[in-house]
């Protein structure tokens, strides 16, 4: 029994399971680079890296995100995996500095992967605190970043920095609306703005809806519903029959925004489907409308023929069927 053990071997036994588990991180982030380099999360319905690391290998939002950075900066800079062994390096640390190289790199300053090393190991020794302020010294784009703070069941705190440019900006608006919102409250008029925004794409305001909608909860699978599949619906695409380009017209080509805006609240994410799992991807970013059966093999834009996709599974749609045949039989 643990509490039967004397100090120098709870210690001992204690040391160990740190290397082990030091041990097991380097070899979590190998497999999620390989994960990430088939890019099997597509294949399994998720959008990205991160949302399958939090969802179906149960991570926390933080820590999903340090190990996708410390993977991506491994996968540059592979001499790391020992220093995260030993301990002379954590996830963390390289959670920053990954971010601070992706800052320099939108700067247009590269940095080679010996530079990137060389770096990396005026770190060991140090906390993560104080490489957190070493970097933003160097970078002080790095440290602008949002920040989400649940306080309640029914209350989020948004922190974020701004130009002040676009700050004066705000400050007009609130001068102009000053009548329908006299607190002045940028709370008031960010609602506003969203409201207005949500109606444009055809999807009434969650405040405006008697039926509530509990955030976070993914969307249910397409399980014999209006909401497209990608997988059955290409094998409408396969039968399609094939017109030359240059015959589209762009009435065939045009889609109306009544048309987009029934799409959008319709499926109200992304529609691929995991033939296996049945699990929908759902995803809300990025989404595109797509023609089922492509314009070019004689298919319209009339809402049937149109669903949403997330921009990666939009892009990977030849990929995904080339790997999976029966979904275009």
């Amino acid at each position: 029994m643990i509490h039967e053990l004397s100090n120098e071997k709870l210690v001992s036994l204690t040391f160990d399971l740190f290397k082990t588990e030091r041990l097991g991180q380097v070899s979590i982030l190998e497999h999620l680079r390989e994960i990430d380099s088939r890019r099997l999360y597509l294949e399994r319905g998720y959008p990205n890296l991160f949302e399958m690391c939090v969802q179906e290998f149960r991570c926390s939002s933080g820590g999903a995100q340090r190990r996708i950075h410390a993977m991506r900066l491994m996968r540059e800079v592979p001499e790391v995996a020992p220093k995260i062994e030993t301990g002379e390096l954590n996830l963390s640390v390289l959670a920053h500095a990954q971010r601070f190289f992706r800052a320099e790199k939108r700067e247009h300053r590269e940095y080679t992967p010996a530079e990137k090393y060389e770096l990396l190991s005026g770190f060991v020794g140090k906390s993560t605190r104080e490489v957190e302020r070493i970097l933003s010294i160097a970078n002080p784009s790095i440290a602008k970043r949002e920040h989400l703070q649940v306080l309640s069941a029914n209350e989020v705190k948004i922190s974020l920095v701004v130009s002040m440019a676009l700050q004066e900006k705000i400050q007009r608006l609130r001068e102009l609306t000053s009548h329908a919102n006299p607190e002045l409250r940028l709370e008031n008029l960010l609602e506003t703005l969203v409201d207005r925004e949500l109606r444009r794409f055809g999807i009434k305001p969650s405040s405006e809806d008697p039926t509530g909608g509990e955030p976070g909860v993914q969307p249910r699978p397409a399980k014999n519903s209006s909401k497209t599949d990608l997988g059955e619906k290409d094998k409408v695409a396969k039968r399609g029959r094939k017109h030359p380009q240059g015959l589209l017209s762009k009435h065939r080509r045009y889609i109306s925004p009544q048309v987009r805006r029934e799409v959008f609240g319709r499926d109200e994410g992304c529609s691929y489907v995991d033939p296996e799992t049945k699990r929908r991807c759902g995803s809300k970013l990025f989404v595109q409308v797509d023609h089922i059966l492509p314009l070019a093999m004689g298919g319209s834009s009339d809402k049937e023929n149109l669903r949403l996709l997330c921009a990666a599974h939009n892009r990977s749609r030849p990929d995904l069927i080339r790997n999976r045949p029966w979904m275009i039989h």
